[in-house]
């Protein structure tokens, strides 16, 4: 939070600038407006209507003061209108316009350009990208052991195992696939990916934590790296094939 407001000062500047520079011009047109008003009207006016003039627009920083009240609660802005109101239309219409300007795009404007600024600076750095992504891991293979040890057996080390038959029974559960597919598991073909895990660990069955590693290493989609290591596995499982193939023929 500190970070997002230091970062923003820039933005600080050049919001207050816009803002005050707006309420200029519209001070500037409302001051001339009622100067024009005095010089035609004279003594027409009524001595109320010239109390309220002089009272919320005596000078241009007055004026851009009641403008900036106007619109930040810190004063009704019926009353400053209708010190205007008994000017003519072209006061009026003048205050009416700021309002709407500076309430429906001003306020947005720069609204939408802390939260930008805000967005960008409160992105979290490489550590806690890491340190989240370590949590969630750990966070999912406890729920993922918990979800295989009800099918699982000890061996006589006293380690956690499951074998084909106890994933297929496990798999053959509808909640039980609900529960991996909601989670970024997808395991459409079990009997396979039990032999991958299988062929690594050459036995019938598959430890505990082993099944629950390779479920969470298979969470989400496959990423870019993902499919350029299998191309690379693919290429060079191709280019020692044909290398095998021509000491073959040199053989023979």
């Amino acid at each position: 939070m500190l970070d997002c407001v230091l970062g923003s000062f820039l933005q600080i500047f050049w919001c207050l600038a816009m803002i005050v520079f707006v309420l200029y011009v519209f001070s500037l047109l409302i001051v001339q407006g009622i100067v024009d008003l005095r010089i035609s009207a004279g003594e027409t006016l009524k001595d109320e209507d010239v109390i309220k003039l002089e009272y919320y627009y005596p000078s241009v920083g007055q004026t851009l003061l009641t403008l900036f009240q106007s619109t930040t609660a810190g004063l009704d802005w019926r009353d400053a209108f209708e010190a205007l109101e008994k000017g003519g239309p072209f006061l009026s219409v003048v205050f009416l316009v700021y309002i709407s300007i500076f309430t429906i795009s001003i306020w947005n404007i720069v609204t939408s350009t802390f939260v930008e600024k805000a967005m960008k600076l409160a992105k979290p750095d490489l550590d806690s990208m890491l340190l989240e992504q370590s949590m969630r891991d750990l966070k999912d293979t406890e729920e993922l052991e918990n979800l295989f040890r009800p099918y699982a057996t000890q061996n006589a080390d006293g380690e956690e195992e499951i074998s084909l038959s106890d994933l297929q029974d496990a798999a053959d559960e509808a909640e039980f696939l609900l529960y991996l597919s909601v989670r970024g598991i997808d395991v459409k073909n079990v009997k396979l990916f039990f032999y991958m895990l299988g062929s690594m660990h050459k036995n019938s069955v598959v430890d505990l934590k082993s099944l629950v590693k390779a479920c969470v290493r298979m969470k989400g989609f496959a990423t870019s790296i993902d499919l350029q290591s299998v191309s690379f596995e693919a290429k060079l499982m191709h280019s020692q094939t044909k290398d095998l193939f021509k000491v073959l023929r040199l053989q023979v």
